[in-house]
């Protein structure tokens, strides 16, 4: 039974589904990330497009995306 790490990140919404937010990263980088992923899924539920804010993100998801979220 993994627990899973959570990276923090400052994102801005560009997008929003069901299921996914479309989110812009500080180094620039931008991608869909399931709502799965987010360790306050009932935060992330009411993110909406224009949001800014700070989030907890699966560590995982920005290995395999290569994204850079160390400012």
């Amino acid at each position: 039974n993994m627990t899973i790490q959570y990276t923090a990140a400052h994102v801005t919404v560009l997008a929003a589904t069901d299921k996914a937010l479309l989110l812009q990263f500080t180094d620039g980088q931008e991608s869909w990330v399931p709502r799965s992923c987010f360790e306050d899924q009932e935060h992330a539920e009411f993110l909406t497009r224009g949001d800014v804010d700070d989030v907890y993100v699966a560590s995982w998801f920005f290995d395999r995306n290569d994204i850079d979220i160390d400012d």
